[in-house]
């Protein structure tokens, strides 16, 4: 009878909770690396994400998420390739975020890199930092999108603007350093054509070609310089090749085991290496 009761007063309690969805979600890497040439080396990480989202009876979404890994990663980045190292248990800042008919207001104490992927990712802040902005608005209308992120202590701030109609999609980024770039890009059939233009007057041309899995890209700016890609995507099998204009080449393979079980490996004109697996749970 007691059980009852309890059970009875616990359901009264929380009635008026908004039902909340908790998503649980793990990434692992493991494998061998070599930094430019040097011995080969092991690597194991895990990850674990954790999401939570819910509804107010405004009908205003709200949600927290957070991270948390161990272990050692392997980033591959040709010359720059290193062995990254978390301390055990590490918790990541989290994500607290509002969104509604208003917009979207996003709060952390970090930065916002990996969280909202735009061209601003290249910019900075008054004090230098690179996405170092810990509040972000965002709004979409139609056609029409708007960001604007700050860091409140230091009070640096940018914004994006961004613009589609059809094959064509429009974009401005801008921050209170005076760094800004703009840009087009035209999506027809397989090719997609971009021209960005950015405040250190350079301008970057960028064409692409994506069909029955094979690809092909250029980019060439008025510096000179310029990257040749092509790749090749068919049962699970994934192979890319790059070169620039100093002919320094890169070549990584993947294949795709199903169920969350990959192996990858690449290699680098520095002597930069690695083989291992990802997993996701």
């Amino acid at each position: 009878m007691k059980k009852v009761l309890l059970a009875t007063t616990i359901l009264g309690m929380t009635a008026g909770f908004a039902a909340a969805d908790i998503a649980f979600k793990g990434t692992a890497t493991a494998g061998f690396g070599s930094v430019a040439g040097a011995a080969f080396d092991s690597y194991t990480s895990f990850k674990l994400g954790v999401a939570a989202t819910a509804e107010s009876d405004a009908g205003i979404s709200f949600g927290a998420s957070f991270s948390a890994t161990s272990g050692t990663t392997f980033d591959f980045d040709g010359a720059d390739s290193s062995f990254d190292a978390t301390e055990s248990g590490a918790f990541g800042e989290p994500t607290v975020f509002v969104s509604g008919d208003f917009g979207k207001v996003a709060f952390s104490v970090d930065n916002f890199d990996n969280y909202y992927d735009d061209a601003n990712t290249d910019l900075t802040d008054s004090d230098g930092a690179e996405g170092a902005h810990d509040v972000e608005y965002t709004l979409s209308i139609s056609d029409f999108s708007v960001g604007v992120r700050a860091d409140i202590d230091s009070g640096g701030t940018s914004a994006t603007l961004g613009y589609s109609a059809g094959a064509i999609a429009l974009g401005a980024n801008f921050d209170d350093s005076d760094a800004w770039d703009v840009s087009v890009e035209g999506t027809f059939d397989a090719i997609t054509a971009g021209l960005t233009v950015d405040s250190d007057e350079v301008a970057t041309l960028s064409l692409d070609y994506a069909a029955n899995g094979v690809a092909f890209g250029l980019e060439v700016d008025n510096e000179d310089a310029y990257t040749l890609s092509a790749g090749y995507e068919a049962n699970g099998l994934s192979i890319e090749a790059s070169t620039d204009e100093e002919s320094v080449w890169e070549v990584t393979a993947g294949y795709d085991l199903g169920n969350g079980l990959a192996v990858e490996a690449g290699m680098h004109e520095s002597e930069s290496a690695f083989l291992g697996a990802t997993m996701s749970f």
